[in-house]
């Protein structure tokens, strides 16, 4: 891949995961109207009231042209992604100089895995708008998956440039920063973002990875969470998502709060009930699940454990989310204490493949146990690999 060039050459695999695009969030009175307010404010509930607008015949080309693009951004917003590419084609037909159009087609070419289509199309909204604060930070989330974070870091500084108030540029430069180790930059980033009005981010919208709206100040406040546990400062991290529980008790809050807890010193039974009160609010949360399967484990209560992680693993979310690899590992280590070794190896070879951080932290944890040579790390799943990892799901110290 170019490092330099166009932003057409910045291309990568995986980039239909890269973008985290506005949208949503709770549902009010004006939720039946046709309007850009009403799809801010549930997205669902305008594809219906747009779809009667559109049928009258005396509609002019802006009018119809911005029911499709309200009714595609509702269809967009549930997951029906053929049918928001079909309105936003069809607005851009009729409207084909309105550069707000193009970052959403182009979002949706993401998510279809079609990343030159999508940038052809941040390409024509900056040609239309330099200004185009939404088109700006698109391309930094793509410069930043494809680990070029200080002109991730550039593009997403004009992106706040033009607009302070653009919420994920904000928390998409925070996280880059505390990637990178620059904490008080990270946390000044996380410090505007939890400031900004609840109601107000959450108009913005958040997605997560599979395209699940999540409530926006919720992961604020567990992105500068997570910056203070990186630099030790653990009470107020631990006070941040007291305050994000406080705020909704929700499997989101509870899980951001079970995740800390698990890894803090005796605070595994506290980290359980958060995580089981979170797998009852929300049963179909696959974090939550692995999550829990992962505390009950190390609390050695292993047919629980099991139990869990398989609800977890069985979730096809659970698939294309970063935690897939690691929900792996824990069910292997789960299947070893419980003596299933053919089962234990299968899952941690499975975990190896599907996330390189696992894979890197595994072959660490086979070299310290004197399992593989220290001299080099392997860069495939080999026979010589293979064989030490059924040698540490027969050892229970191998970690």
């Amino acid at each position: 891949m170019a490092r330099t060039g166009t932003v057409g050459s910045i291309l990568a695999a995986g980039l239909l995961l890269a973008l985290s695009a506005s949208g949503v969030c709770d549902a009010a009175d004006n939720s039946a109207a046709c309007t850009q307010d009403a799809v801010e404010v549930d997205w669902a509930a305008v594809i219906a009231p747009c779809t009667m607008l559109l049928q009258k015949s005396d509609l002019s080309n802006t009018a119809r042209s911005q029911a499709l693009f309200i009714r595609g951004q509702g269809y967009h917003r549930t997951k029906q992604l053929w049918l928001a590419q079909q309105d936003y084609d069809a607005a851009l037909k009729l409207t084909p100089d309105d550069d707000a159009l193009y970052p959403k087609r182009a979002n949706v070419a993401f998510r279809l895995g079609h990343p030159e289509e999508a940038l052809a199309f941040l390409q024509r909204a900056l040609a239309l708008n330099p200004k185009n604060a939404h088109a700006i930070r698109m391309i930094g989330r793509v410069l930043e998956w494809t680990r070029r974070n200080d002109d991730a870091i550039k593009y997403y500084t004009m992106a706040l440039d033009v607009d302070p108030r653009e919420a994920d540029a904000l928390l998409f430069r925070s996280q880059v920063y505390q990637r990178e180790r620059r904490y008080d930059l990270a946390r000044k980033d996380a410090d505007a973002l939890v400031t900004m009005p609840a109601d107000a981010i959450n108009r913005q919208g958040y997605l997560d990875e599979n395209g699940i709206k999540r409530d926006f100040h919720i992961i604020a406040l567990s992105n500068r969470a997570d910056i203070y546990a990186a630099t030790g400062k653990y009470d107020l991290a631990e006070r941040d998502l007291d305050a994000a529980v406080a705020y909704k008790r929700s499997a989101e809050s509870l899980v951001a709060r079970g995740r800390f807890l698990m890894n803090r010193p005796d605070q595994q039974q506290r980290a359980l009930d958060d995580l089981e009160a979170a797998t009852t609010l929300d049963p179909d949360n696959p974090k939550a699940f692995y999550l829990k399967g992962a505390v009950l484990a190390d609390l050695k209560r292993y047919v629980a454990a099991l139990a869990a992680l398989d609800r977890a693993l069985a979730n096809p979310a659970l698939t294309t989310s970063s935690d897939y690899g690691y929900a792996l590992r824990s069910r292997a280590i789960t299947y070893r204490a419980l003596g299933k070794t053919d089962l234990a190896v299968k899952d941690l070879e499975d975990a190896m493949v599907a996330c390189q951080c696992v894979a890197n932290m595994t072959l660490r944890s086979l070299q310290i146990a004197g399992y593989l040579p220290h001299d080099g790390i392997p860069h495939a799943l080999t026979p010589e690999v293979q064989d030490a990892v059924r040698a540490c799901m027969l050892d229970k110290d191998c970690n």
